[in-house]
């Protein structure tokens, strides 16, 4: 039995905090993009760092909360973050299909957005990979509401 924690190296301490880096450039971008090859990628990404320096919870060495704390603060708003994406990109795309100047160009547009979309929530799962010998998330990236939501707005494109 071990009574006392190992200390960290520098090299864990840099990988811990170019992880941080990559977990907080990644949620800027999640929660801005409306291009799902990038949210669900930089989402997956966000879970799998989580998961990574969950190892390091019972260091005391994060100012926020405790990476396991964030990630499951993730899991849990998951359907908000997501809903709030397709809220986002859907009006980025309306607008700039009702910015061109015919019916059929319009409609076109928006074909092609919801096609996008719907692959990219048929395939959210393997727009990141995870790195080699660290834990991966393999859970669902999106509700069954959400994919309701999605359904609702875009079915009349398809």
């Amino acid at each position: 039995m071990l009574f006392f924690k190992k200390k960290l190296t520098k090299a864990e301490i840099g990988q811990i905090q170019r992880s941080l880096d990559i977990a907080t450039e990644s949620s800027a971008l999640v929660n801005e993009t409306v291009n799902p090859e990038i949210f669900f990628g930089r989402l997956h990404l966000i879970l799998d760092t989580l998961l990574y320096l969950s190892k390091y919870d019972d260091y005391k060495i994060f100012s926020g909360g405790k990476p396991s704390t964030e990630y499951q603060r993730i899991i849990d708003g998951l359907e908000d973050s997501v809903g709030a994406f397709i809220e986002r990109s859907y009006q980025k795309n309306l607008e700039k299909a009702q910015a061109l100047k015919t019916e059929k160009g319009q409609q076109a547009r928006m074909q092609k957005y919801a096609q996008t979309m719907f692959d990219a929530f048929d395939s959210a799962s393997d727009f990141w990979e995870g790195y080699e010998g660290r834990p991966h998330y393999s859970g669902m990236l999106y509700t069954e509401n959400n994919l309701k939501h999605l359904h609702s707005l875009l079915d009349k494109y398809i």
